[in-house]
Formats: C-alpha cells, structure tokens, sequence
C-alpha cells in the first residue's frame, strides 16, 4: 500500500504551518501562446516558497515515479528536519505521438515532468496562483461593448482645400474610421481586395478584440490572414 507520510506528522505541521503564514498567491507570469493563456513559472514557484520553507526546517524533494503507459508522474516530497515527511503524486497523460510533429517524446516528456512539479508543489503548500491584478484575484469580465453593423459613410465631393494626395489616405492606419467603432488598440486601413474593390482592414491589437470586430461585420480572411470589411 501506498504511504502518502510518516508515521507522524506533528513537527511537520507546525512546521509548515509557519511556512504557508509566509506564502502569498502567485502571479501569473508566462504566456502560453498555443492555448493562449498565463501561468506560473517552475522557478517562480520555487523561488517563491523555498526560503519560507527552508526557515522552518523543511525540504522539498521531487522526483519521477512509475506510472500507467502514456503518462508521466511526478511525487512531490515534503520533508521535516526531524525525519517526518508527506507526499503527493501528479499523474499527467502524455500527448499521442504524432510523426510531423516538431516535439519528440522526450520533450513531451520534460513538459509533462516540469507541469507535475509545478502543479504538484502548489497543491501540496495549498497555494494559488491568480493574474498580475493589484485590485483583486477573481474580477469580473465586462461584457461586451455593442457595435452597430457598418454603415459606410456617404462620399461627398471635397473641396479644393480639403483634397489630399492619394498616397495620403490610401493605406494610411488610422484609429477611427466613419461608421467603425473606436476599439482600443485597433486601426483601420483602406486597402483594396483581389477584384480591385475598396475594402478596410483592421490591424494592430485584433486578436484581443476579434469578437467586437465581428460584431462590426469584420470578417477574417485565412490567407492573408486579416480582419476585413467592404468599404
């Protein structure tokens, strides 16, 4: 049978007791691009808890373990200077092997092993980790602002003083535009399509707000990978 502690655990608890006084939630800070989404750092996390678990005479030891086939496990050991001690196991399944991948098992591996200490170490101290926000951990997302479709504006005759050199509004990036929202971030450039239609793209921090640019009546286009909307 599988033994999670020592037989006793009394000076550890006090021990750790101490500890967790000193740890505080974790920030956030790395980005994973694929699932785009932050997360703590391995080092973060030992940085962070080490020197508090040090002062109260108490040791982290972690290392791999056996585990079913197409997973990778890891047991975080926690151990106090008077030999008692308490575990815990993170078991993570492996990704399915796939030949065009850039990412060889052994990596995968790694990765697997690295988020199993990670997450291992943080349940075993009890210890959360919340987004870099001063105000609060758990904030509430505003709702979407509300766009009306685009409109495009009535072209008018400009007059003489008001004329402009094509080269001046044509591919010219701008925050707003007649009949667009003004979105944070956003540009909006004229341009023109494959059939030489007036069209305006959407550039600079769109993937942020791709949900208002479709609601503006942007659409993507996978090839040039751009938001766009006839003019």
């Amino acid at each position: 049978m599988t033994e999670f502690s020592s037989p006793s655990i009394t000076n550890l608890a006090k021990a750790l007791l101490s500890a967790q006084e000193q740890l505080r939630p974790l920030a956030k800070d790395a980005c994973n691009d694929f699932l785009r989404s932050r997360y703590v750092t391995l080092a973060s996390v030992l940085e962070a808890v080490r020197a508090p678990l040090l002062a109260n005479g108490l040791l982290i030891v972690q290392r791999p373990v056996e585990s079913e086939p197409g997973t990778a496990a890891v047991e975080t050991r926690i151990i106090h200077n008077s030999g008692e001690w308490i575990s815990g196991t993170v078991c993570i399944a492996l990704p399915d092997s796939d030949p065009g991948s850039k990412v060889n098992m052994g990596q995968a591996y790694g990765a697997a092993l690295s988020y199993g200490r990670r997450y291992g170490l943080m349940a075993m101290l009890s210890i959360a980790a919340t987004d870099d926000d001063p105000d609060c951990e758990l904030r509430v997302q505003p709702q979407p602002q509300q766009y009306r479709r685009f409109q495009p504006p009535q072209h008018t005759e400009p007059s003489a003083s008001s004329q402009a050199p094509a080269s001046a509004v044509i591919g010219m990036a701008r925050a707003s535009y007649p009949g667009l929202p003004d979105i944070s971030g956003v540009l909006y450039q004229e341009d023109h399509d494959s059939d030489g239609r007036s069209i305006v793209i959407a550039t600079g921090n769109t993937l942020q707000n791709k949900g208002s640019l479709r609601q503006a009546g942007f659409r993507w286009n996978p090839e040039r990978k751009t938001w766009w909307i006839a003019a």
